[in-house]
């Protein structure tokens, strides 16, 4: 076993290569270095040799059956033929804010915030993809969207989504402000060209960690011919390409718009309004958003209320689809009419962008302090840990997902991690485990969360409705043990039942398994494993515990059982502490650099890191040739 994000492979300094953007060129070659460009620019070609031939398809039997290639919608949105499913449903891709900063806590973290931080986007860059060209001249976004493609019609509805995403506060009195107003973005319209390859030259090109898609395939087939509904919450060709993307590009994470088929003949299906999640949204590595009205003050999950229209899942394998909540009604934002003109839109596309600009800002906090962003399955894991609670019972459910998003506690579990809360990115080989352990603190509410990259699943065939083969393909666990040997198991949600209330239990459907402890007391051990076989010999995840400190990183092995690191923050000196002889001892720092390896050959130490600047560093300690990493904070 071994630690290797960001230890050995690197969280790196995303660049952007726009003149106007901040990021020097070395930081774009930092990027590029820890991406396998090969893998990005051979699946681009693919992506774009499948796309057209599917669209001249399409086109040939759209002239044929007398389909419109594309038509408009309401907010000034449009749909737009893309392909079609066996030779008779066309599929269309479908366009689907002062509320919404304070509804996503966003406006803690902003300049005068109650967070005492200083987050508004500032040299941060999100992609987003819409329905048409971005109002570029528009005073909200004061020059801070470029749009990139041959997009030539102003288009409401992607001026308003970027509005919401990158808005300044100093116009309308700032009630059209987007949650990173300080940010910029690169725009592309989705009926112009190949999303997908687009994506992948953006993470090549400008090493692009957001993207924003408030589009989707609409349920009801959008002209008129509603989909079949075996395709409702099925992982297909669309899920499983978005997977693949997310695989190669491990620090993109695309936030995707749930659809507003709720109330459509779709609901009229047995399902009670559920499975109506199509196409993108049924990926795994995605993170997909559900609309609620606004919340200007939460107290507990009453003050959250689901929008009429936002599409629930889950997946036909029974993940938890949407991921996560925010404000998607009534959003005051910029639109394309003139330079300064402004409407209420509501939708899932109006929530997506909110949580879009918040991953920004989250970005933006965690490389203030540790110079480094988080991998997307950390970002995605951050936000699902701090969501606060949504819906009728507690934990998730397949209308909520996780919560409504809380940009303000995500923002402080970075701000204390190594304290009162952790943050690990680790390489998980194939037989292997990892142990954590640590004290519970008093009065807080102990979580642990897990997240991972999966690779892409595999497609079943056939036109089989509500299949539930699983699609992870590597199926990670966690499991808490506290001093009576009791067990705590991940949240679960059961995939026939739609309606029942989320237990606890055996996750191996999910790449997010969540742990919550309440009144928790003394000491607990967390456990990560896996099942079977590791494809690829390992799996990279993400590690996020709050309402812990002290905590241990190591294997579960005999020999390391009681080996102690103390004080931990230290200040001047580190003890060391095994049960049996100690052989070498190695300083690491974040990025798995070595700071002196000592040779000990005693089963105590003690270690001079007076020296040592201030921040987060590693202990590997080696005993009989075995090796225990421990994680330390020097003050």
């Amino acid at each position: 076993m071994k630690i290797s994000s960001p230890f050995i492979t690197g969280m790196l300094a995303i660049a952007i290569s726009i003149s106007a953007f901040a990021q020097t060129p070395s930081e774009r070659e930092k990027i590029k270095s820890s991406l396998d460009l090969n893998k990005i620019n051979q699946l681009k070609q693919e992506v774009e040799v499948d796309f057209e031939k599917k669209r001249a398809v399409a086109l040939e039997i759209a002239q044929q059956k007398g389909w419109p290639e594309s038509y408009e919608t309401e907010n000034g949105g449009v749909g737009y033929l893309v392909d079609v499913v066996d030779g008779e449903f066309p599929i269309y891709l479908q366009t689907t804010n002062l509320g919404a900063v304070i509804t996503a806590r966003a406006n803690h973290v902003h300049t005068g915030g109650s967070s005492g931080l200083d987050l508004n986007g500032e040299n941060m860059l999100a992609g987003v993809w819409d329905g048409g060209k971005v109002r570029e001249s528009h005073q909200l976004l004061e020059g801070r969207a470029v749009h990139i493609d041959n997009a030539t019609s102003f288009s409401s509805h992607a001026t308003h989504v970027t509005g919401t995403v990158i808005g300044s506060e100093e116009f309308q009195n700032g009630t059209a402000k987007g949650m990173a107003p300080a940010a910029e973005t690169i725009n592309y319209a989705f009926n112009t060209g190949n999303v997908a390859a687009e994506v992948l030259a953006a993470i090549n090109d400008h090493g692009l960690l957001v993207s924003n898609h408030s589009y989707g395939v609409p349920a009801d087939g959008g002209s008129g011919s509603p989909l079949p509904v075996y395709l409702l919450g099925k992982y297909d060709n669309s899920a499983r390409l978005w997977d693949q993307i997310q695989f190669a590009s491990p620090y993109h994470l695309p936030v995707w718009a749930a659809g507003n088929d709720r109330g459509t003949a779709h609901n009229n299906q047995g399902d009670l309004g559920f499975d109506l999640l199509t196409g993108q949204s049924n990926s795994k590595n995605n993170l997909v958003v559900a609309a609620t009205f606004q919340v200007l003050n939460y107290i507990n999950a009453n003050s959250v209320n689901m929008a009429t229209f936002s599409s629930w899942g889950p997946t036909d394998d029974g993940r938890i689809k949407p991921d996560i909540s925010a404000k998607g009604v009534n959003t005051f934002s910029s639109t394309a009419s003139t330079d300064a003109s402004y409407a209420n839109f509501s939708g899932t596309s109006m929530a997506a962008p909110s949580v879009a600009g918040a991953l920004l800002l989250l970005q933006q906090h965690y490389n203030n302090l540790n110079s480094e962003f988080m991998l997307a399955s950390t970002l995605k894991g951050l936000v699902i840990h701090t969501a606060d609670e949504a819906g009728s019972d507690p934990g998730p459910d397949y209308r909520f997902g996780w919560g409504l998003i809380n940009t303000e506690r995500a923002a402080s579990v970075i701000s204390n991690n190594g304290t009162s809360s952790t943050i690990m990115e680790l390489t998980l080989n194939d037989g292997d485990g990892f142990e954590i352990t640590g004290q519970a603190i008093p009065g807080e509410r102990l979580v642990a969360t897990i997240a991972w990259t999966d690779k892409q699943g595999n497609i079943t065939s056939g036109q089989i409705e509500d299949d539930d083969t699983p699609m992870l393909i590597n199926d990670l666990d966690i499991r808490a043990t506290d001093e009576n040997q009791d067990t705590f198991f991940p949240w679960i949600l059961d995939h026939i039942e739609f309606t029942d209330p989320a237990t606890t239990g055996d996750n191996y459907r999910d790449n997010v398994e969540k742990i919550e402890i309440d009144e928790a007391s003394g000491t607990y051990t967390f456990n990560v494993s896996h099942k079977g076989s590791l494809d690829g010999g390992q799996q990279v995840m993400s590690l996020i515990i709050s309402g812990m400190e002290n905590v241990v990183l190591g294997t579960p092995s005999n020999e390391f059982a009681q080996t102690s690191i103390y004080p931990n923050p230290a200040s001047s000196e580190l003890n060391v502490k095994a049960i049996t002889q100690i052989s070498t001892i190695e300083i690491m720092n974040v990025l798995g650099q070595s700071m002196g390896v000592y040779d000990v050959e005693s089963n105590s130490t003690k270690l001079d890191v007076a020296h040592l600047n201030s921040g987060t560093y590693f202990v590997r300690v080696t005993i009989d040739n075995a090796s225990k990493v421990y994680k330390f904070i020097k003050r």
